[in-house]
């Protein structure tokens, strides 16, 4: 079998074309044609056809028949034209995220009435704030009884925060409103 785009012979099973690589496709066999006539070489010349100039003969015709020679231009096998369409992402189903029930602790609210015997009787040492879960208020209002007690100042200045807080605070640490 002959390659329709360079006229090379190749076997009879040969799916390319040894000389040219082109996938090859049956256009003519070699019994119904002479050399010359497939190759369209001049008389008396080994020239090679021009590859984009390539000649198909109807099947069973030779150059003696009144047919005339068909120049087709050669096979191009070119990927087809891809355009840039947005690709649609394939289904993936809802993932469900399953979080175990978290435990919630409930704490009875504090007694307002405690807070406020607390905060009249040790306002100074900053109990009824301990009481409360202010820890940082209890603390600092410790440290300036204890340590002010030397001026003699410190005394006084927490007895009137703590006098203060009594009438402020509500809730406790946690934002629970006290009974």
């Amino acid at each position: 079998m002959f390659c329709k785009s360079c006229g090379e012979g190749n076997d009879d099973d040969a799916q390319f074309c040894v000389k040219c690589g082109l996938k090859i496709q049956v256009a003519y066999s070699p019994e119904a044609w002479r050399d010359e006539d497939v190759l369209d070489r001049r008389p008396g010349t080994n020239e090679k056809p021009l590859r984009d100039h390539n000649p198909v003969r109807p099947a069973g015709a030779s150059s003696q028949n009144s047919l005339p020679t068909i120049y087709t231009d050669p096979v191009s096998y070119d990927q087809p034209v891809h355009h840039n369409y947005p690709v649609q992402n394939s289904y993936q189903p809802p993932v469900y995220v399953v979080t175990p029930p978290q435990q919630i602790l409930l704490r009875p609210a504090k007694s307002r009435g405690i807070y406020i015997i607390l905060a009249l009787f040790f306002g100074c040492l900053g109990i009824h704030n301990f009481y409360a879960g202010y820890n940082g208020r209890g603390i600092a209002q410790f440290l300036i009884t204890v340590f002010g007690a030397c001026v003699g100042v410190g005394i006084l200045v927490t007895f009137v925060w703590a006098l203060i807080e009594i009438f402020a605070v509500n809730t406790d640490a946690q934002g629970v409103r006290m009974n």
